[in-house]
């Protein structure tokens, strides 16, 4: 069956005959029609397929342990579907388009589709600093980190109250796919920039959608700070670019005395000197407009997020000096905006962390350490997908390697894509970032490598498309699908919530008066979603772990608070198991010993979670609140 769509031989390859196209010039390609079908068919079995999956299965490999057949045959069929389409000579660029279209719905929308409520723990409590914004209309440095960085929050608030939404809760499920649509449109202008090719373009965007499985696409600053990213990029690679470097000045008295150096100069020149796209040079107003953009852009980066700004400094600052960006103040106006945000407007957080910001610069070890050794922990299912992601980001810069050597033999030189893939790396030099940062730079190089893993199979803009190079698309691509399910989902277990798991916080939220504390056993649950400012919150795995049921009461008794409420949930438990490490049967210890202990009354339980208070607080909260008339000893 296969043989049927790749060919039979070397000699075949998937375009109409010459003689086809005289004799019918406006005939329709036959495998254009075929992909098209096949496309139409894999999105009917993805869909019918996804009522089979039972999260509530799931193992600590993630989605992919519930996934059926048809589903994964399904996103087969659509990968075997776009390598046709893209095969063909002239492309079909509307078609390739769809496809790429089926993949981003079919890869990140899947979780809008299966789950009840909104993944990620985070993204619920960034809905609640939304939620405190829309109540108060102001931000306050104080409460939380993320205030000093409040631009995408206030946007976000904005957009809830005019759409009508009570909370930003109702489309964060979907904020993955609207980021991935909205990123194709500067991915284009980027790869645009670099080359001609349709083909190798596509190719460049499905591979950035197979090779994004970080997951910082949901509803957060990271996501929209990336989108800057981008746009600065594409921008600056489309209308302030400027010729390829010229060291000759810099070196031309030093090759004059030295005769070797010369010698050696010339080698390296055409070495490194070859074919790049030509850009029609920009019009004053287009270069005026923009730099406006651009700088409208850094101001909205710089009060959005914390880390973005730098990984755009890095790439301007490596293209002006290379001379593929004109204007030489772009990094100096980003570098001064970024110092006057930090020194001044996010003074609060940096007064207090200023240990945490300052003392892993230039200590590369220790960052290295925290981004690859002290994240290899927990269950052992765990610790495969953390090899799996390594492997990954692995796969995919050799893939750039290769490809990028292939279009340099071919007489390519994509300086500027070549230095923006680079220039995140050095900022291992300067953070840790919470034992994330090698995932940073790994999202921030990824649209540029990418192109340069394209590049193996589109080399050249003459070369045509033969049936082996489409048969090794296919195989590539279906590994990186493969790759994307365990790397993107692997953690779906413990990030993935229930309508129980809400609800119960939901009822803690109606019951507890203001100033009261929540504890929770790992933190990942779905809270500070409202009332931002208004509880406490602490966690206690330590506590759970070892069943320290006294330490336990210790910390609901403490007088800073009127009431403190235990709230333990499934994905606590997967968290504990999953991500810390806990041995088997710690959950269900920690479970039964609060049971058995008198000090604690369950004043709430469904299927997904419970809620603890002391038993001596019961009495005062029996006159005040009906919740506890029911409590369960």
């Amino acid at each position: 069956m296969l043989n049927q769509f790749v060919g039979y031989s070397q000699s075949v390859d998937f375009r109409l005959t010459t003689e086809q196209k005289a004799r019918h010039p406006n005939a329709p390609n036959p495998w254009n029609i075929a992909s098209l079908i096949i496309l139409i068919s894999s999105l009917l079995l993805w869909s019918i397929s996804l009522n089979q999956i039972d999260l509530r299965q799931m193992d600590d490999i993630g989605l992919i342990s519930v996934l059926p057949v048809s589903v994964l045959l399904a996103l087969a069929l659509v990968n075997l579907s776009f390598c046709l389409a893209i095969s063909q000579q002239p492309l079909n660029l509307p078609l390739v388009l769809l496809h790429i279209a089926a993949l981003i719905f079919m890869l990140y929308g899947i979780t809008a589709l299966t789950q009840e409520v909104p993944r990620f723990g985070i993204g619920w409590k960034l809905a609640g600093i939304i939620d405190y914004i829309m109540q108060t209309g102001t931000v306050d440095g104080r409460i939380d980190a993320f205030f000093n960085w409040p631009t995408v929050f206030i946007l976000m608030a904005f957009v809830t109250e005019i759409s009508g939404q009570h909370s930003a809760l109702s489309f964060m499920s979907w904020a993955p796919v609207f980021f991935n649509v909205l990123y194709l449109a500067p991915l284009w202008m980027i790869y645009r920039s670099a080359t001609s090719d349709k083909r190798l373009m596509m190719l460049g965007l499905w591979f950035f959608y197979l090779a994004n499985w970080i997951g910082q696409d949901y509803l957060s600053p990271q996501a929209f700070a990336y989108f800057f990213f981008l746009v600065v990029l594409a921008i600056t690679l489309t209308w302030l670019r400027g010729k390829a470097w010229q060291p000759e000045v810099l070196f031309a008295g030093v090759r004059r005395r030295t005769p070797w150096f010369d010698r050696t100069y010339e080698r390296v020149e055409r070495l490194l000197k070859g074919k790049e796209r030509r850009v029609a040079p920009s019009t004053p107003p287009q270069r005026a407009a923009s730099i406006i953009i651009v700088v409208l852009i850094f101001i909205a980066m710089v009060s959005g997020h914390q880390l973005t700004p730098f990984a755009t400094l890095a790439a301007l600052a490596a293209l002006v000096f290379f001379n593929r960006c004109t204007v030489l103040t772009l990094p100096l106006l980003l570098a001064l905006l970024t110092a006057t945000w930090v020194l001044y407007v996010a003074m609060p957080f940096l007064s207090g962390h200023i240990d945490y910001v300052a003392g892993p610069v230039g200590s590369i070890g220790t960052n290295l350490d925290a981004n690859l050794t002290d994240r290899f922990s927990g269950s052992p299912g765990h610790i495969f997908i953390n090899y799996t992601r390594t492997w990954m980001s692995l796969a995919v810069w050799i893939l750039a390697l290769v490809g990028g050597l292939r279009r340099f033999r071919n007489g390519y030189r994509d300086w500027g894509l070549v230095l923006a893939a680079i220039t995140p790396f050095p900022l291992l030099l300067l953070q840790s970032y919470g034992g994330e940062l090698l995932l940073r730079i790994y999202l921030y190089s990824v649209p540029f490598m990418v192109f340069f893993g394209a590049a193996l199979f589109f080399p050249t803009l003459s070369l045509g498309k033969r049936w082996y190079s489409t048969a090794g698309l296919f195989i590539v691509s279906l590994m990186l699908i493969a790759g994307f399910l365990f790397t993107r989902y692997g953690n779906e277990r413990m990030t993935y919530f229930t309508a129980n798991e809400v609800a119960a916080v939901r009822f803690v939220y109606k019951t507890a008066e203001p100033g009261s504390q929540l504890i929770a056993a790992t933190g990942t649950l779905p809270w500070r979603f409202q009332d931002y400012q208004t509880y406490g919150y602490t966690v206690i795995n330590r506590l759970a772990r070892t069943s320290d049921i006294s330490g336990v009461a210790g910390v609901m008794s403490d007088p800073r608070y009127p009431v403190s409420y235990l709230i333990l949930t499934r994905s606590e438990q997967a968290a504990g198991e999953l991500f810390i490490g806990w041995p088997p049967g710690t959950w269900q210890q920690f479970e039964d010993a609060l049971r058995r202990s008198d000090k604690f009354v369950r004043i709430y339980a469904n299927e997904d979670a419970e809620v603890y208070i002391l038993a001596k607080v019961c009495p005062l909260l029996k006159e005040k609140e009906p919740a506890c008339n029911a409590a369960q000893p």
